[in-house]
């Protein structure tokens, strides 16, 4: 019995450390990103109501939100959730996202990413959900899967910006 205890406990420990993103720390002055998007002829609120589009989209996840808007200022910003599998556990990261817009150009800028271990993916215990609280990433192969994903939602922002009208 306290050998099934002691496995039990041991082999938990070892579970929970594989899932880790956060071994081996980076600046965290490097989980920012920025892009100026240059659009030709468009006004603040055209390029505001296409931002806007693109935020609803893009924000597929119920933990995804949109958290303030000011169409006068030409501000909206946002929670963006996304998941992505890591060794054998499905991690959700959490970042922000700010999009600023005045007449003919757009700025987009991602920061303070958060991530946690949501799921085992199966290997030697199975799939199973796993209860985690987000925590602030600090680890280099953390940034490199966070990097990937906005480096995709800033080419796909500036498709959605670029976009003439349609009519219909």
């Amino acid at each position: 019995m306290k050998f099934k205890f002691i496995l039990i406990v041991f082999s938990s420990l070892f579970v929970l450390s594989c899932a880790s993103l956060n071994s081996g720390p980076v600046s965290t002055n490097d989980f920012f990103v920025e892009k100026v998007v240059n659009v030709s002829n468009q006004s603040k609120n055209d390029i505001y109501i296409k931002a806007n589009e693109w935020f609803v989209k893009t924000f597929v996840s119920a933990e995804s939100v949109i958290e303030f808007q000011d169409k006068e200022e030409g501000k909206i910003l946002g929670k963006y959730v996304f998941n992505r599998p890591y060794k054998n556990y499905n991690h959700a990261f959490r970042q922000v996202i700010s999009i600023d817009v005045q007449d003919n150009k757009a700025r987009i800028q991602i920061s303070d990413p958060y991530f946690k271990v949501i799921s085992t993916t199966g290997g030697l215990y199975g799939s199973r959900p796993v209860i985690a609280e987000y925590e602030q990433l600090t680890s280099q192969k953390g940034y490199d899967l966070v990097k990937d994903e906005w480096d995709g939602l800033i080419n796909d922002f500036k498709n959605a910006i670029n976009k003439g009208k349609t009519s219909w």
